[in-house]
């Protein structure tokens, strides 16, 4: 498989310069024309305060309920992550704040950073601004980026819900309060304080959703931000004008010096998105020289495929190690290319004359291809060497290894997701009528719940699990969730039997005067 024809160091160095798929030619045509765009606007989000404005927002939505820094640490995690894209600076970022938080009420370090480790992960696949990876997967497969980032929105989804659920059902057990409300910022002065930020966000949805304006649209959001920004500033002069208001922050000078240090912290944001993404992206010009241009790409694809006997099963089940092994030790966006180039054509090949796929008309790109990109981010967080795990519990000061188990079990449907929707293609919404992608979401999303619930030895409504509660909560809420009849059927009724005796059983318990 390693076999390759010579060539000359000229021709070499050629490829990897000049080539098509050289560091001038493919990457850096989509790293001008589609990514720029993208960090120069999540920069300037960031320098004019857009990651403190979404902390605040989560803090006065979840920070008052029961376990409330830990679901201000999902909710935050899930709203920086759409502008970072980047899980350790999600992590970082947000976690400096809420995984203190977390232990000061109650929670164990090892479960604060899992906690944070997860929500951060679920950022690199959160629109509209997703992780690097998902650029990678738009300049390899030419899909529009709007196409890509309304795929990734439902799995995400998912994945946030049951961490909510989890982190609820901790708290339970555990008796862990919110924050005193003295302590949450109010919820309708924040969202006045930051309207700007949500109107542009939306903005920026409305245009590469609906209007499909492409890479350009970045940059008219970045316009719009700073004419809204001037406009309500001249109001607000305007008003103390009229008003007679002493109000010395309004004045020109200082204005004009608090626009100026904003605009100097966007730009420097901006800048160092940038050179992050340009270095990512010339290594992808080494890396898709390297495996093509010497053959080794369509070598080692006819060896996997060979070695899954043409069982689209097996291969990705290879798919998926391969995507493990690598991402746990932080080679992320290579195990993305090498995966993307040789074994993402090979699965859509077989998946189109594949008979469990014949009724979804085939495994689509887009689900191969995210399929990739969300067991990269599960490499993260999966032991023996969790790289995300780690740095959380270095925040923590948490046992790294029981950091990384943890956060495993929290992180249960970043697993799981990714064959539900090769499976479904409804849950990316690809091609699908609105009301199966209802009725497909629901029913994933009702067994998840189950699942999480049975994972964390809690389900609303019926109280405390026991053993025999637990496994039929857990192996029922996989079924309930599997896209297909038989096993929904099976899962649902299995749900059934375990929530009804839990209630019973507790209510049993309370009669008797114990304590659930």
């Amino acid at each position: 498989v390693f076999f390759a024809i010579n060539f000359t160091f000229k021709e070499v160095m050629g490829a990897f310069a000049y080539g098509a798929n050289g560091m001038l030619g493919l990457p850096a045509r989509m790293f001008g024309e589609l990514v720029i765009g993208f960090y120069l606007f999540a920069g300037m989000m960031m320098g004019m305060g857009g990651g403190e404005f979404f902390l605040k927002l989560a803090t006065a939505i979840a920070g008052h309920m029961r376990g409330g820094p830990a679901k201000v640490a999902v909710i935050s995690s899930g709203f920086f992550g759409s502008l970072s894209g980047s899980i350790v600076a999600n992590i970082a970022g947000t976690g400096a704040f809420t995984i203190p938080a977390m232990k000061k009420l109650g929670y164990s370090p090892e479960y604060a950073g899992a906690i944070e480790t997860c929500a951060s992960s679920g950022g690199d696949t959160m629109p509209p601004i997703m992780g690097g990876v998902a650029f990678l997967m738009v300049t390899i497969t030419g899909v529009e980026y709007a196409s890509v980032m309304i795929a990734a929105f439902l799995p995400t989804m998912l994945h946030y819900f049951s961490l909510l659920v989890q982190v609820d059902s901790y708290a339970v057990r555990h008796q862990i309060e919110g924050l005193p409300r003295s302590e949450c910022p109010r919820l309708l002065p924040t969202l006045l304080s930051g309207w700007i930020f949500i109107l542009i966000i939306g903005f920026l949805i409305f245009g590469l959703v609906y209007m499909r304006w492409g890479a350009i649209t970045p940059i008219y959001a970045i316009g719009l931000t700073y004419v809204l920004q001037i406009s309500e500033w001249v109001v607000k002069r305007l008003v103390v004008a009229v008003c007679g208001l002493d109000r010395p922050e309004m004045a020109l000078k200082p204005s004009l010096r608090r626009g100026w240090d904003r605009l100097h912290t966007s730009l420097s944001q901006s800048a160092s998105l940038m050179n992050y993404g340009a270095a990512v992206f010339i290594g992808v010009a080494f890396v898709l020289v390297g495996i093509l241009k010497t053959g080794f790409a369509a070598a080692l694809t006819n060896l996997l495929v060979g070695m899954g006997g043409e069982s689209i099963y097996l291969i990705l089940l290879i798919s998926l190690a391969i995507c493990l092994l690598m991402g746990m030790v932080g080679l992320q966006r290579s195990a993305y290319l090498f995966l993307a180039v040789i074994m993402a054509p090979a699965m859509v090949t077989l998946g189109a004359s594949a008979p469990a796929f014949a009724e979804v008309g085939g495994i689509s790109v887009i689900a191969i291809h995210l399929f990739l990109i969300f067991y990269i981010g599960v490499g993260g967080f999966t032991p023996p060497v969790a790289i995300h795990s780690f740095i959380a519990a270095a925040i923590a000061g948490a046992h790294p290894m029981k950091t990384a188990w943890v956060s495993l079990r929290l992180g249960i449907v970043l697993i799981l997701v990714p064959f539900f929707f090769v499976l479904q293609p409804a849950l990316l919404i690809i091609d699908s009528v609105w009301w199966n992608v209802l009725l497909q979401f629901s029913l994933v999303l009702a067994g998840i719940w189950f699942l999480s619930s049975g994972l964390e030895r809690y389900i609303a409504g019926a109280g405390e699990l026991d053993w025999p509660g637990r496994v039929a909560l857990i192996v029922g809420g996989f079924l309930f969730a599997f896209p297909q009849w038989v096993p929904t059927l099976i899962g649902a009724g299995i749900c059934a039997l375990g929530f009804g005796y839990t209630y019973l059983r507790n209510r049993t318990r309370r009669s008797a005067g114990g304590v659930t």
